[in-house]
């Protein structure tokens, strides 16, 4: 049984505090018909806190979809909050996360935020060295509102990703980078030094959208300075968006759609930048095959659509990547990379066997 504290504003509620099992927090919209509009500081920290009145402090016990207010006060060994958090999604509505929100959240990974968030304390992320992964809901198919500001307080390498009532509008991966101070005397100048291409990427706003153009330009300078793994991950980003999102089931209704091919049409790499993206991953096509097919956090035929849209494919790694597919036992991939081939590199006459 899940458990909430809350504090009770009057027309809405802070959350304090959540208890349950498992290594997921979904955050409720609402406690007893009221709805939630804050985070508490340090709502998911292993130590609560004490910035708020205890007297002010109420608990809730959820039943079914609802929390109704509740006498019992649940045990704080079944806290929601440091070690045992994977993933946290908080609903729309929600406006505010407070201060250390997610302090020493050692193994949180993803967290998901609503369109509605328009301001968060300090130190949110501080001692969460796991988290990969942020995805944002955006009201009208822009940049969410506080997109820039929350992945720049993270530095180590993170996705972020853009969605539309659930739907996947694009996703930018931000390189890992840190900074040192270094002096230069006897000026005792102090050199702020950066290393890493994450800073520069992290850069890429401008009045809190993010510019898409700029961030294709650095691509030539993360060849250079990041990780070929890193560097393929960013180009698959990029070229995800050769395909319409939701291109094979478009089922939205017609202002909503109308949105996503805006997003569409601003978001999407130009042919320059599509060319230089494809370029360097056909460089290495065995390590992309192996990347894209041992991945299990989708089917891999949503990246080999993507890569077929963006002009990937040629007849020598169509065949490296049949290969690949074959070894890993990827049956799918191997019928749709199969298909490409007979499509776009048909065998000219009758193959001759010798007996």
């Amino acid at each position: 049984m899940d458990y909430v504290e809350y504090i009770d504003c009057g027309e809405y509620l802070i959350l304090y505090r959540m208890y349950g099992g498992g290594e997921e927090a979904f955050v409720p919209a609402f406690v007893d018909g009221k709805p939630v509009r804050e985070l508490a500081d340090h709502v998911f920290a292993e130590e609560a806190s004490g910035r708020y009145r205890p007297e002010r402090i109420k608990a809730a016990v959820r039943r079914g979809d609802d929390y109704l207010p509740s006498d019992v006060r649940p045990s704080d060994e079944e806290v929601l909050c440091a070690g045992k958090l994977r993933l946290v999604e908080i609903p729309e509505g929600v406006e505010e996360i407070g201060s250390y929100a997610f302090y020493g959240c050692y193994y949180l990974k993803e967290i998901r935020f609503p369109s509605s968030l328009r301001r968060t304390g300090s130190g949110l992320f501080t001692a969460c060295p796991a988290i990969r992964r942020m995805v944002f809901e955006s009201a009208d198919g822009g940049t969410p509102f506080l997109l820039g500001e929350i992945i720049g307080a993270v530095t180590y390498e993170l996705e972020a990703r853009a969605t539309l009532s659930g739907k996947e509008l694009w996703r930018l991966l931000f390189p890992e980078y840190y900074e040192e101070s270094k002096e230069n005397t006897p000026a005792r100048i102090i050199e702020i030094i950066w290393h890493g291409m994450g800073y520069q990427y992290r850069n890429c706003f401008l009045s809190r959208q993010v510019q898409f153009r700029r961030y294709d330009a650095l691509f030539p300078l993360s060849i250079a300075q990041e990780s070929p793994e890193t560097c393929r991950k960013i180009a698959m980003d990029r070229l995800r968006l050769m395909r319409m999102p939701g291109e094979d089931s478009p089922e939205e209704p017609a202002g909503q759609r109308a949105l996503i091919e805006r997003s569409f049409r601003e978001s999407r790499p130009a042919e320059a930048d599509r060319k230089r993206y494809v370029e360097y991953l056909q460089e290495n096509p065995e390590a992309l095959a192996g990347e894209i097919l041992r991945q299990q956090e989708e089917p891999p035929e949503e990246e080999l659509k993507a890569l077929e849209a963006a002009g990937y494919f040629t007849a020598e790694n169509i065949r490296c990547f049949i290969d690949s597919a074959s070894r890993l036992g990827k049956a799918d991939a191997v019928s749709y990379l199969m298909n490409v081939k007979r499509e776009r590199f048909p065998e000219s006459g009758r193959r001759k066997y010798e007996f």
